[in-house]
């Protein structure tokens, strides 16, 4: 292991451990986000929840929906499987050993038609009002633009109780409010943004005319084009893959002009200023323009494309639910962007939101770490709760992550995010002896064991010599014994002779 010594910090290793044991950082449960802190949740759990929606296969059998049905083996097959696991979701149902063993030797058209029922139960309606009341406890792992989506979506359920939100997006008044927001704010966007860009061109007139072309560059090829997008995703990509289509305008973009959240946006923007203030000649001149360009309007307005997004492409309510599920799930977060020659090494990468990975986009940390709130504590957070899961056993084929993640960072924020593992250090060392104290210990216990059984292996050895020796001296006892009577028999039988000789005589 390759161990990396810090400047000494307080850190506390009193997370409460899980008793379950991981195999990868992306499978850990209650794991903080390292941007935002907030708790994230794993691909398996967000799984669990959308499931939760799909209706038991028993309830299935009660839906007037699939009575066309009846007359099939198909439904039979499933109304016998329903008496088995009747709270059970149909997807998962029919994932039953048994079933699947029998599945496979069923007639292609009873196949089909189980399959073709088993999508129908899954695509089932989703009343808006069930989907609010389950993942509102996911609220506290939102993000701000997630938290409005989901506010929104509330009032929706609220007031529409009886539909689903795929049947709540298709409605014309809906839909027809959120383009008419964004049309909207597209109008009274460019106002605001042509008045503060006149602002900062007239202040910039007090700059060297090197620093008025920079002022213009960053207007025209940083202000300008990502300001101008207003949306989450809001493209189609054509057949070459490079070319990218807005689906509301028509219009064609570019990753180089295109901006996914509004922090990005603001992050992006609000640097080059920053940048070229502090080289500038007059700093002061430079402060204010950077102050007027926190003025621009970021906002990404991602509520209104979450709701037409999804009644444009006719998405269904298990979509629009995992949309929404999926932004907390823990994903891999590249410290070095591949596009900079980033891996995809372990030591490269943190644990973050969907969403937080989207809104840092490829943001150098060593910038991004200066606009985002408690960027350093929160990455600290998640270090040490890894941390914990390694040096108590539960966080498998991780043991080098904390110290060499920390050299990562170092490096990619020139030194602005200093992560203490010195603690990780002694407690993995004190682990690691503890470990080899143990396997000593077991070591001198086998010896031991090996020992006593050598020792009564040689007692048994000698046991069993002696009673070898002893077994051939009866053995040669008995030859013995055999010739002494064999003699023995033979003077009886002279003795006898000679007896009746005697006999005879007389």
């Amino acid at each position: 292991m390759n161990i990396i010594f810090s400047t000494p910090q307080n850190i506390s290793f009193t997370n409460r451990t899980s008793p379950k044991k991981y195999q990868n950082l992306s499978g850990v449960e209650n794991l903080p986000c390292a941007i935002c802190g907030n708790r994230m949740y794993t691909k398996k759990e967000l799984e669990y929840i959308l499931d939760s929606f799909t209706p038991s296969i028993a309830s299935v059998f009660k839906d007037k929906e699939f009575e066309s049905y009846k007359d099939t083996n198909a439904y039979s097959l499933l109304k016998e499987l329903a008496k088995k696991h009747p709270k059970t979701p149909i997807k998962n149902a029919v994932k039953d050993e048994d079933f699947t063993i029998k599945f496979q030797f069923l007639p292609e058209y009873t196949q089909q038609v189980i399959t073709e029922i088993v999508a129908k139960a899954s695509k089932n309606k989703i009343i808006a009002a069930n989907v609010i009341k389950k993942i509102e406890k996911l609220k506290p792992a939102f993000g701000e633009e997630e938290v409005d989506i989901f506010n929104a979506l509330k009032k929706y359920a609220e007031k529409y109780p009886d539909k689903s939100f795929s049947e709540i997006f298709s409605l014309s008044e809906v839909y027809q409010t959120h383009l008419e927001n964004i049309r909207s704010y597209k109008s009274s966007r460019f106002p605001k943004v042509n008045e503060i860009m006149e602002n900062i061109r007239t202040l910039g007139k007090q700059l060297p005319v090197e620093e008025q072309d920079e002022l213009s560059i960053i207007e025209n090829e940083v202000v300008r084009p990502l300001i101008d997008r207003i949306f989450f995703n809001p493209y189609l990509r054509n057949k070459n893959k490079e070319i990218l289509t807005d689906i509301y305008t028509g219009e064609q973009l570019y990753r180089e002009n295109y901006a996914y959240r509004t922090l990005t946006k603001k992050i992006n923007i609000l640097s080059q200023y920053e940048d070229l203030r502090k080289h500038s000649s007059n700093p002061k001149v430079m402060a204010k323009i950077c102050e007027l360009a926190k003025e621009l309007p970021f906002e990404t307005r991602l509520v209104d494309f979450f709701i037409l997004d999804a009644a444009k492409n006719h998405k269904s309510d298990r979509d629009i639910i995992w949309d929404l599920l999926s932004r907390v799930v823990n994903s891999y977060d590249h410290i070095i962007p591949r596009s900079k020659d980033g891996s995809n090494d372990l030591s490269n990468g943190l644990r973050v939101h969907k969403y937080c990975n989207e809104e840092r986009d490829v943001i150098p940390y060593s910038i991004f770490s200066m606009y985002k709130v408690g960027l350093n504590e929160n990455i600290q957070k998640q270090i040490s709760k890894i941390a914990s899961l390694i040096t108590n056993e539960k966080l498998l084929n991780s043991d080098e992550y904390p110290t060499s993640v920390r050299e990562t960072l170092l490096e990619a924020s020139d030194g602005r995010i200093i992560i203490d593992t010195d603690s990780f250090v002694k407690n993995y060392q004190n682990m690691i002896a503890k470990k080899a104290k143990g396997i000593n210990e077991s070591k001198e216990r086998l010896f031991a064991i090996v020992e006593h059984y050598r020792k009564i292996n040689n007692s048994i050895s000698e046991k069993i010599e002696d009673l070898t020796k002893e077994i051939e001296e009866l053995k040669e006892n008995k030859k013995t014994n055999k010739k002494l009577i064999k003699n023995a028999h033979k003077c009886l039988e002279v003795l006898m002779h000679e007896e009746i000789k005697l006999e005879k005589k007389i």
